[in-house]
């Protein structure tokens, strides 16, 4: 059975515990047995609410879970363009707006909450990354290859700047 795995986080040691498996209200969503449907990139709203991209064929889409209860009910959100491949997405309350971190192209691009563009930047000269973090207010996403170097992410420009090394 497709699911959502829940952790129980406890920030003072830190660690993670597990919590429980959400299972999907709709089971069709994820075609298990196929190498060309999967969901990742998943962002938390807030307690009870968490979005994931999914990947079908050539088509992704970003799809909205309410795991209030004993099953996650979905709600698709948005598709992004078509063979957009989306690796990670970050969520922003303050805009309510998402931004994704995508390997065509390479590229990081800002969506509306109900999908229109609100920016893109290639990420062709640090590299196809998989990953986009924030910290501190500012959103991060890392080199592609590894995690040596570090970009913010500016969302007015959409440019992206070295970050200085720290120890």
């Amino acid at each position: 059975k497709a699911g959502i795995l829940e952790l129980d986080f406890n920030e003072s040691i830190p660690s993670a515990s597990f919590g429980r498996i959400i299972p999907l209200q709709n089971q069709n969503l994820v075609d298990l047995n196929s190498n060309s449907s999967w969901m990742a990139g998943g962002t938390g709203i807030n307690s009870t609410t968490v979005v994931f991209s999914r990947r079908i064929g050539n088509q992704d889409d970003l799809i909205k879970f309410d795991v209030s209860g004993s099953t996650a009910i979905e709600t698709i959100l948005f598709q992004p363009p078509n063979n957009t491949i989306i690796g990670d997405m970050l969520y922003l309350p303050s805009s309510d707006s998402y931004v994704t971190v995508e390997y065509t192209g390479p590229r990081v691009r800002h969506y509306s909450s109900t999908g229109t563009v609100l920016g893109s930047a290639s990420l062709a000269s640090i590299g196809q990354s998989a990953g986009i973090f924030c910290y501190n207010g500012e959103i991060i996403v890392p080199r592609g290859g590894g995690w040596d170097e570090l970009y913010s992410l500016d969302l007015t420009t959409m440019s992206l700047s070295l970050l200085p090394e720290t120890d």
